[in-house]
C-alpha cells in the first residue's frame, strides 16, 4: 500500500468519525487539515451535509409547532367528527414514530410522548362527547383509564411525571366525585 492510499484511508476514517460524532468536530477538522495539508476539498463535502443534530432539532420543532396548529384547526373550524379523529390519530402516530426516532435522546422522547398522551386524551374525550353526550359516568371511566395508563407508562418507561400525572389525576377524580356526591 503506497503512501497516498494510506493517507486517503486515514482521511476517510476521520470523515467517518466526524459524521458519527465519535470525536468532537474541532478535533476532526484539525486532523483533516493536518492530513490533507490544508486542502479542504474533502472537508467541505462533509461539513456541507446537514448535521444529524440540526435535522433532529428541525423535526422536533415542526412537530412541536404542529400541535397548536392542529388544536386550532380542530377547535375553531367546523370539521366533521371523522376528520377530527383522523387528525388526532395522525398526530399521535407522528409523535410516537418520532419518539421511536428520538429514542436515544431522552428529552425529545419525553416531549413527544407527552404530546401523544395529551392528544390521545383529547381524542378520546371528543369521541366520548360525540357518542355519549350526556353520560357522565363514561367520561369519568375514560379519565380513570387514562390516569391508569399514565401510571403504567410511567412505571414501564421509568418516567416520573407520567406517574405523578396519573396519581394526581386519580386523586382529583376521586376528590371531585366525593365533592359532587356530598355537595
Amino acid at each position: 500500500m503506497n503512501q497516498e492510499t494510506k493517507k486517503q484511508v486515514i482521511i476517510n476514517e476521520i470523515e467517518w468519525w466526524k459524521e458519527s460524532h465519535l470525536l468532537p468536530e474541532q478535533y476532526c477538522d484539525y486532523l483533516l487539515a493536518l492530513y490533507t495539508e490544508g486542502n479542504t476539498g474533502s472537508q467541505e463535502t462533509v461539513s456541507s451535509k446537514p448535521s444529524k443534530k440540526r435535522f433532529q432539532g428541525w423535526l422536533f420543532s415542526i412537530i412541536l409547532l404542529f400541535l397548536p396548529v392542529m388544536l386550532l384547526v380542530i377547535y375553531f373550524t367546523e370539521l366533521s367528527f371523522v376528520l377530527q379523529m383522523l387528525l388526532y390519530s395522525l398526530f399521535i402516530l407522528v409523535c410516537l414514530g418520532a419518539a421511536l426516532f428520538y429514542i436515544e435522546k431522552k428529552f425529545f422522547m419525553h416531549g413527544l410522548l407527552s404530546m401523544a398522551a395529551l392528544c390521545l386524551l383529547l381524542m378520546s374525550y371528543e369521541a366520548v362527547s360525540f357518542y355519549f353526550p350526556q353520560n357522565f359516568l363514561i367520561l369519568i371511566a375514560l379519565l380513570v383509564i387514562h390516569c391508569v395508563l399514565w401510571v403504567i407508562a410511567g412505571f414501564r418507561l421509568k418516567i416520573v411525571y407520567f406517574k405523578m400525572a396519573g396519581f394526581i389525576g386519580l386523586g382529583l377524580i376521586i376528590a371531585f366525585n366525593l365533592f359532587r356526591i356530598n355537595g
